[in-house]
């Protein structure tokens, strides 16, 4: 779909063009339909910050407490404009906490100093300049902002080395200079490399210059893009063809000067995600679809079988009463309760699809509530809006009202009956399959925010999940909810996971899936992942299992295929690539603790979950061109492969000494490596999944795992392993019950390892917070080692194990040791 802007494009490029090359262009001739705030009249205190008029609108710039700044613009041609309330749902129901500010005038500039930033104003016309605390420049207004016809724009200076990133999941480049990317959630399926707008819409970005990052947040839901160097040189734009509370231009500056501080503030501002059920981080299998009950039956069966860890099924549309959501097929699928209980047995929570589009029928017990409550997008004259998707003429929640989204939650009760763990939102761009979505004069009512389609587009992706989050919180009180979504806009993380959309089974779409959920993760959303395999076409056995070894420490591990392919199930390639498909998802199993500790970092500091590669070094250009690995956590790196018929593949590591799990060779960063990586029928029978998948762990880095189950839940976890790798650094192992909510209550617990290592020695100092009793003893292997002399816990020795062929110790301590020590 293309962004309907190219009027105000060519206007805006020859403006920016002009303004560079003339210099004596007048103000007056820039606005022959282009609106300008103008030369400044005059300014006023505001609360957090300050009000300037222009000569043409106004721009209140303010504090906003932990965050940054929010720059809100408006044009008229009086003097007594006013700014409303301002309306978000990226931030939230109420409007962020606002700061304290400085205000001052120096020279002919007014100056605003807040959150250790320092916003200049010119007055001539108007422009703003931002630095950070030290001075440095992050943004710098090259044609400011301004208003033409509703629509929007902000023209800041590019500046000469820096890198974009951030913006979603885009299927390009991580790095996005020369791009063009529009902002229109659309059902694209089976878009390839460069295919844009896909799903969801994030206009968030980051820039990274000389190893210092800051953000920007345009707060706007319309239709429009982010032009990255890509049409007019030496500037950055933002346009969209419409703006909040009747044609706003709202943006947040967010300072770093490091990424996680970066992300930090962001997530303050748009929200964090709250910790999954541990078992939702598990294996997940799905198609479409599988049907009958019996069919489902005999997949979890065939799991356990053959010894292949899994912990959901999922439920495609024909699960459905002739795709009529909140129901079950009465043939297909009689007895619900009965299908979830014996699932559960396995160890296999359900997970069910529900799309927006509610059949049109007289006789059908949802469509009569939702049209008793009123709840339907309507057409201008009132009557609802119909659309057509899987059950024909269809009519669509109106999402943006609090009391619709409540009745959608109320709704969720018959699945949560019927004993089903997790809902699949999809289709809720939102798609039709006329034009693709719904007409532009479709109104939404807003709960005092009344808009068309143009508005509340962006933004149903992330509504509709919200309701059905909030619906599970209300009836399933004592279970995390896992809500995936398709569509999204910031805040969405608040209520649920995402996923990458219809891909194909191609290996262009495996080099994409990476760098599409750093993308989200970039942007707020840390739970994230692709249908592996790729949704669309048939992957050869050797795509399927490379797929499953990129994705084994994506934050969501869910394989997917579409109607028309072949079964796709970890064991559908025959003997040999099934046990490396086991192997893989054992290795996932294995690592779950790391991953679970990782959920709890980014709930605590809005870190992501899987990170790119220059995430602690943004300053190593090397570093900054490495898309096709990346972190997990703070001490993991992984790097698949993503190419056909491939033995081995060059790694790059960042700065430090890193050690490849499972061999223990260590090598030192900074250096491009070639590391081997076989493929399934050349790995000697792997049983581990690290002969083919390089993955390096940080010196220092204590990595928390646990023994292989079938699933979350099968056994106890009373004793982990901690896997030290000789260094110095700082590790964490977080511990909850995996479900409910007594953690929000101090039941959980965290402990904390710091790594020392010198010639003689290497300790591991542990402490810990929290109430929750957590795993009753730690099997410890410290690697890469000469044989020690002897072992230590909280200075008494323990008695040791020790591989000279792999250079590795191994010893029990207890849960609760404090000191860990091993002399050399």
């Amino acid at each position: 779909m293309t962004v309907r802007l190219p009027r105000i494009y060519m206007q805006l490029a020859l403006i920016a063009l002009l303004g560079v090359a003339m210099p004596w262009l007048t103000v007056a001739a820039q606005q022959t339909e282009y609106t300008w705030i103008g030369k400044v009249s005059g300014y006023e205190r505001v609360p957090g910050g300050v009000m300037i008029r222009g000569a043409h609108g106004a721009v209140m710039v303010q504090s906003v407490a932990g965050v940054g700044v929010r720059v809100r613009m408006r044009f008229w041609d009086n003097l007594t404009g006013a700014f409303p309330a301002p309306h978000s749902l990226a931030t939230g129901d109420s409007e962020p906490k606002l700061g304290t500010a400085v205000v001052r005038e120096e020279g002919n500039d007014i100056v605003v100093a807040a959150e250790g930033l320092v916003v200049r104003a010119a007055r001539s016309a108007f422009r703003l300049t931002i630095r950070d605390a030290s001075g440095r420049e992050l943004m710098r207004d090259a044609v400011g902002g301004g208003s033409w016809n509703g629509r929007l724009a902000h023209v800041v200076a590019d500046t000469v080395g820096a890198r974009y990133t951030a913006v979603g999941e885009q299927p390009i480049s991580l790095i996005r200079n020369g791009s063009v990317i529009p902002f229109w959630n659309t059902d694209r399926y089976g878009y390839q490399p460069g295919d844009m707008p896909v799903y969801s819409t994030f206009p968030f970005y980051i820039r990274i210059l000389n190893g210092v990052s800051h953000g920007l947040l345009y707060d706007n839901p319309y239709r429009g893009e982010f032009d990255f160097v890509g049409r007019v040189r030496n500037t950055v734009a933002y346009t969209a063809e419409g703006g909040l509370d009747g044609g706003e231009l709202r943006y947040y500056v967010i300072a770093g000067p490091g990424l996680d501080s970066l992300l930090g503030r962001y997530s303050r501002l748009t929200g964090r995600t709250p910790m999954p059920p541990r078992w939702a981080l598990g294996y997940q299998q799905s198609r479409y679809s599988y049907h009958p009950d019996t069919m489902v039956t005999n997949l979890a069966t065939e799991f356990r079988r053959r010894d292949i860890p899994g912990d959901a099924i999922y439920l495609d549309i024909h699960y459905m009463d002739e795709y009529r959501v909140f129901t079950f097929s009465p043939t297909e699928f009689p007895h619900p309760k009965q299908l979830t209980d014996s699932l559960r047995a396995l160890g296999f929570k359900v997970v069910t699809i529900i799309d927006p589009g509610v059949k049109v029928d007289s006789n059908y017990g949802v469509f009569q509530r939702g049209t008793a409550k009123h709840a339907w997008v309507t057409m201008p004259d009132g009557s609802p809006y119909i659309g057509k998707v899987w059950p024909g003429e269809s009519a669509y929640p109106d999402f943006s009202r609090a009391a619709v989204r409540s009745w959608w939650g109320d709704e969720q009760k018959v699945l949560i009956d019927a004993g089903v763990r997790g809902v699949w939102n999809d289709m809720n761009e939102p798609s039709s399959f006329r034009a693709g979505t719904m007409s532009d004069i479709a109104r939404f009512d807003g709960d005092g925010h009344p808009n068309t389609h143009h508005e509340y587009h962006n933004q149903y992706g992330t509504l509709m999940p919200r309701a059905t989050y909030e619906g599970w919180r209300k009836y399933a009180p004592n279970e995390r909810p896992l809500v995936i979504t398709r569509a999204g806009y910031p805040g969405l993380q608040r209520y649920s996971s995402i996923w990458t959309g219809d891909n194909t089974a191609s290996w262009p779409h495996l080099r994409l899936a990476t760098s599409m959920i750093l993308g989200l993760g970039l942007s707020g959303v840390p739970f994230a992942g692709s249908d592996i395999g790729g949704f669309i076409g048939d992957p050869s056995a050797d795509l399927y299992s490379r797929w499953l070894q990129s994705a084994v420490l994506h934050p969501f591990y869910r394989t997917h295929a579409a109607i028309d392919t072949k079964r796709r199930e970890p064991w559908s390639y025959g003997p040999e690539y099934e046990r490396a498909n086991r192997a893989t998802i054992r290795l996932r199993y294995k690592l779950l603790p790391s991953l679970y500790t990782a959920f709890y970092q980014h709930t605590q500091t809005g870190s992501p979950v899987v990170k790119p590669v220059f995430w602690n070094a943004p300053s190593d250009t090397m570093a900054l061109g490495v898309q096709d690995q990346y972190m997990m956590g703070d001490n993991l790196l992984v790097a698949p492969v993503l190419d056909s018929a491939t033995q081995s593949r060059r790694v790059y590591l960042p700065a430090g000494q890193w050690y490849r799990m499972g061999s223990n060779e260590s090598a030192a960063g900074g250096t491009i490596l070639t590391a081997t990586a076989p493929s399934v029928l050349q790995d000697g029978g792997d049983t581990t999944a690290l002969r083919g998948l390089p993955i390096y762990a940080r010196a220092g880095a204590v990595v928390p795992m646990q023994m292989p189950m079938l699933y979350d839940g099968a056994r106890a976890l009373d004793t982990l392993q901690l896997h030290v790798y000789p260094g110095a650094a700082t590790s964490m192992l977080y511990e909850d019950a995996g479900d409910g909510y007594a953690y929000q209550r101090g039941e959980y617990r965290v402990t904390t390892m710091r790594t020392t290592n010198d010639a003689t020695r290497l300790s591991v100092a542990l402490s810990r917070e929290g109430r929750y009793p957590g795993a009753r003893g730690f099997v410890v292997t410290v690697h890469g080692v000469d044989k020690p002399r002897r072992t230590n816990a909280d200075g008494k020795s323990v008695p040791n194990v020790y591989d000279a062929t792999r250079r590795e110790v191994r010893f029990a301590v207890p849960g609760t040791v404090r000191t860990i020590e091993v002399t050399r």
